[in-house]
């Protein structure tokens, strides 16, 4: 029993003995570096890095130096290192986190024998700047020198320092050196104002533009003080966000040099207050000319940490922003990609429709998925409202009581919690159909015309596809269309593809207009849809125009589609079809087309191969050509023409085709027919049946082309010709 109870006293011992020893080993070796550790970085240039103890980094340069310094903790980062000499200052973060990166990561391409060093001829005893490194109780201190012969770029390092491993002189790689190599100016923070625009809680802006005060509420949306607080322009803030982070120093300058460049000039006084209490404020002081580059302004911060720099000239445009363009003029603050959920009520009336992963659920009137493009239309139409702001002359109360409606839209985690929403009232419309909304979070009210009213209304149309007929050309078998009260036109297409005109009579078709019009019809699509009914508003009762095509049968018997188009609106004009009560908006370009006579184009085509002799005549000046076997000459007339110029004008004449008739009937008075800026006269061989004489009058813009209206005899209509086809006729006078 002794000698087992012995055994064990001297076990234990033993263990006590090897745990000091363990313990010794631990400290005498905490600053060593392991052998796993030197072989993973033979190549490196600092055989032990450790960043996590890096405290304090000198840069030396011709006498003088940067230092940087940190508090290293657990989590400490390269972010909170802070330029302690020559200057008390924030550095920029990416440039510290490249640096001690480069460091930690340098290689070495050769290390050189202590016997084969020349420190003179490497530099090393006069080196071009220097770096020092304090991690824990190890210091290291980097010498650079001169460039060595290869690799290309290459130089000579000379790594010393206390309680370092793996020493001494090597040659490092050019890139390497471009990336350690930083000066005060590359490591000073160049962001002037310390902080973003999302993590303010208050702006107070002064001097050019008056004075704002701006404030953030809630943590989400901002306010401008004035009489009261009115809801911040979204825009204008994104705006103002990204100015404020533009302003970046390009060139650091001195305070009292930079002081200087503003006294007297135009400047603003920026004030940021962070969200955060425990933050300093930033003041900031924009304007002024930079010296030596009038094309950068100044920027002073007076707190925290003063500083002056040039900055983007451009920053101060935003800053001096007037309250009136700050104000918003919209009815929410929420930006469409933002929103969840929107619920439009009006009495018993009530739309809901929730944002899914890949497009919308509406919930009420009817359920039904809703694609992503036409919810995004809906949400734009309510946000894109812009209205007029009343500020001293709010409507009567009671046109948001009985009769009102209301638009809530909500966003993010909890979308029942109040600050997770938006709400505005829509007052009952007055007799000429404008809208006042009343936003929740300021009480503001604007004012709305009737169509951007529509939008505010509990109306499942306005989620409707855009495809208003869908239909093949080959189907078409007739198309006619009245507008303007008088003109009329009709034209019909055989199972062939074959098409003739009906009406009007007398005139050929032209197939590519008509064809363009088959094809707008069978793809007809809307601006946008505007009403589940027509509610007596829209000019549809009296249609300014109506357009009836007939298909070929299928199945179901014969096709007919008739589209009724009203009054104009922005973008094109109100419309509907016969069958179906729901309002969209005609775009323009498709009602232009619907507008656009089908009559042929190609009544002023003279081809040089048909021609024997043209007169042309302007401004009392005749101008005679004959063909002369293949050529052309001039038989009389001012000026004579080159070879060139005759050649232009038969070239000219090949390609006449107008743009479009644009009335039939007799010229009218603007159209210069009676007083003609140029008349044609061409002799055919044969003759045939295109007309022998044409008219140029006046000139004009039509559909946003510069023409001149044309008439060829025989032909009782006026075109429009483009300027470009006429120019060289008028050109050879």
């Amino acid at each position: 029993m002794r000698q087992v109870r012995a055994r064990g006293q001297f076990v234990n011992a033993c263990l006590v003995v090897v745990a000091v020893l363990l313990v010794v080993a631990v400290v005498l070796t905490g600053g060593s570096v392991t052998t796993s550790e030197k072989e993973a970085r033979q190549d490196s240039l600092f055989v032990r890095f450790d960043r996590a103890a890096l405290s304090r980094i000198v840069i030396e340069r011709n006498g003088r130096r940067v230092i940087l310094s940190r508090e290293v903790s657990a989590d400490a980062g390269d972010a909170d290192f802070r330029i302690v000499e020559p200057l008390q200052d924030e550095p920029d973060p990416e440039t510290i986190q490249n640096l001690v990166g480069s460091l930690e990561l340098a290689t070495v391409v050769r290390r050189i024998d202590a016997a084969d060093v020349d420190r003179v001829a490497f530099g090393l005893d006069a080196p071009r700047f220097v770096i020092a490194l304090q991690m824990g109780s190890t210091s290291y201190r980097l010498l650079v020198g001169k460039e060595a012969p290869s690799p290309a770029g290459a130089a000579y390092v000379e790594l010393g320092g206390d309680g370092i491993s793996g020493g001494g002189v090597a040659v490092v790689r050019g890139d390497l050196i471009q990336q350690i190599d930083v000066d005060l100016e590359q490591l000073r923070r160049r962001q002037i104002l310390p902080y973003l625009a999302t993590t303010l809680g208050g702006l107070l802006l002064e001097g050019a533009g008056g004075t704002r005060q701006l404030e953030r509420d809630a943590g989400r949306w901002w306010l401008v003080h004035g009489d009261g607080r009115l809801l911040l322009d979204r825009n204008a803030f994104d705006m103002l966000a990204v100015h404020l982070s533009r302003i970046k120093a390009e060139r650091f300058l001195e305070l009292p040099e930079a002081e200087s460049a503003q006294r007297g000039a135009e400047t603003v006084t920026v004030t940021a207050q962070p969200d955060t209490a425990s933050e300093p404020r930033a003041i900031i002081v924009v304007g002024g000319v930079c010296p030596g580059d009038p094309t950068r302004t100044v920027a002073v911060r007076r707190e925290p940490e003063p500083t002056a720099a040039c900055v983007p000239r451009d920053v101060i445009h935003a800053l001096r922003m007037p309250r009136e363009r700050l104000v918003a003029r919209s009815p929410f603050w929420l930006r469409a990609d933002e929103v969840e959920t929107v619920v439009i009520t009006r009495g018993e009336r009530r739309l809901e429709l929730a944002r899914t992963g890949s497009g919308f659920t509406m919930r009420t009137p009817r359920a039904g998925e809703v694609a992503l493009d036409v919810g995004n239309r809906r949400l734009e139409a309510l946000i894109g409202v812009r209205g007029k702001l009343l500020e001293s002359q709010p409507p009567d109360p009671d046109r948001f009581g009985e009769g009102a409606g209301v638009v809530e839209l909500s966003y993010g985690e909890g979308a029942d919690q109040a600050l997770n929403r938006e709400r505005v009232q829509v007052s009952r419309p007055t007799a000429h159909g404008t809208v006042y909304l009343r936003r929740e979070l300021d009480q503001a009210v604007l004012e709305v015309d009737r169509d951007s009213a529509r939008a505010f209304e509990p109306d499942a149309t306005l989620l409707r596809e855009l495809r208003v007929l869908d239909f093949s050309t080959r189907d078409v078998r007739e198309v006619e269309v009245t507008w303007g009260g008088s003109n009329h036109q009709s034209f019909t297409r055989s199972e062939t593809g074959a098409l003739g005109l009906v009406k009007p009579e007398g005139f050929g078709i032209d197939t590519v207009q008509a064809t363009e019009l088959t094809d707008t019809l069978g793809q007809l699509s809307a601006d946008r849809w505007v009403a589940d009914a027509d509610d007596g508003s829209f000019g549809l009762a009296e249609p300014t125009l109506t357009c009836r095509v007939q298909l070929a049968p299928d199945d179901a018997g014969s096709r007919e589609h008739r589209i009724l188009v009203g009054a104009p609106t922005s973008r094109g004009a109100y419309a509907r079809l016969d069958s179906d009560p729901a309002v969209f908006v005609l775009p323009r370009s498709s009602l232009q087309v619907l507008q656009t006579w089908v009559v042929d184009r190609a009544v002023f085509v003279a081809r040089t191969a048909d021609l024997e002799r043209v007169v042309l005549e302007a401004g009392g000046a005749r101008i005679e050509l004959e063909r002369s076997g293949d050529e052309f000459t001039q038989l009389a007339g001012e000026p004579r023409l080159s070879a060139t110029a005759v050649g232009a004008v038969l070239e000219a004449l090949a390609g006449m085709r107008a743009e479009a008739a644009v009335h039939l009937g007799p010229p009218l008075p603007h159209e210069g027919m009676a007083d003609p800026a140029l008349v044609v006269r061409v002799e055919r061989e044969p003759p045939g049946q295109l007309p022998a004489r044409w008219r140029v009058g006046a000139g004009d813009s039509w559909r946003g082309t510069s023409v001149y209206y044309a008439r060829a005899d025989g032909v009782d209509a006026t075109y429009v010709i483009a300027r470009g086809h006429i120019a060289p006729l008028l050109d050879s006078f």
